[in-house]
């Protein structure tokens, strides 16, 4: 049976805070909790709508005609014919900023083809309820300072493992380690796939004029968070690509130079 429960409850009748509550629900297969937040800005209908029109369709796939039973009747129903075609499920969510003027937040599920976790950003206009893409708030020029921090970031964590990576060539393998499977050959390509991203893919983000749409970017406390960048060019080299993540973060007061007006209104505007 489908619940709702409050998060939180804002009081002050200024604020235009979300309010946020939950619905939850148990997967009749797998058995876990299912969690999706239903938001509400007070005092603005509008932009309400708007804010849970784009979850609920971006994320579960429920389009104009609403749902029957259950807001997840479509992702969990592979038979459905407004189905995406793979049951995705173990929905959660999490409040990385909520302020008077925009609302960002992640959601997080599995499934799909290799049933893999998938995150979904959003960053919400209290005001207008649009769901804004963070070229809006960051000038030409704040967007290249943003690719070239990235790619300064990514070399030198490669330009770091290089030295290890080659010396590992001189190591026997230990056969009573079960994590060190990597044989010669493998290293050796992962060696190579390295000096590729260096001399050629990198190179490739400062030129690419849409490089900045690759990123994955959200605020929480107060600070721009930017993350992307791999280097491995298919799904079998992604297990040798030990960089890992490659996050870059900045507070928004220190880089306002970089916010268009609009930018500078929706995310340095005191709250009321």
């Amino acid at each position: 049976m489908q619940s709702i429960c409050f998060l939180f409850i804002i009081t002050t009748s200024y604020s235009q805070k979300a309010i946020i509550k939950e619905i939850r629900e148990t997967h009749p297969i797998y058995k876990v909790k299912n969690v999706f937040p239903v938001v509400t800005i007070p005092s603005n209908i509008s932009s309400t709508k708007k804010i849970n029109k784009v979850l609920q369709e971006d994320a579960l796939y429920i389009d104009s005609t609403g749902y029957k039973k259950s807001i997840f009747e479509v992702v969990w129903d592979k038979e459905n014919e407004n189905s995406p075609g793979w049951v995705y499920y173990d929905f959660k969510y999490t409040v990385l900023s909520n302020t008077d003027h925009y609302l960002d937040l992640v959601i997080s599920f599995e499934g799909g083809k290799h049933a893999q976790q998938s995150n979904l950003y959003y960053l919400f206009d209290n005001n207008t309820g649009e769901n804004v893409l963070f070229a809006k708030v960051l000038t030409s020029e704040g967007k290249k300072w943003l690719v070239n921090e990235m790619v300064k970031n990514k070399r030198n964590q490669i330009q770091k493992l290089h030295p290890s990576l080659k010396d590992s060539l001189k190591l026997q393998p230990n056969p009573l380690n079960k994590y060190d499977s990597l044989s010669r050959k493998d290293i050796i390509e992962e060696i190579q796939m390295y000096k590729s991203c260096l001399e050629e893919k990198l190179a490739s983000y400062l030129s690419d004029s849409d490089s900045f749409d690759y990123f994955t970017l959200y605020i929480k406390d107060e600070i721009l968070y930017a993350e992307g960048i791999g280097c491995a060019n298919n799904w079998n080299q992604q297990r040798l690509d030990e960089i890992g993540e490659n996050k870059f973060s900045k507070h928004l007061k220190e880089i306002a130079h970089y916010l268009t007006p609009y930018g500078k209104k929706l995310l340095l505007s005191k709250s009321n």
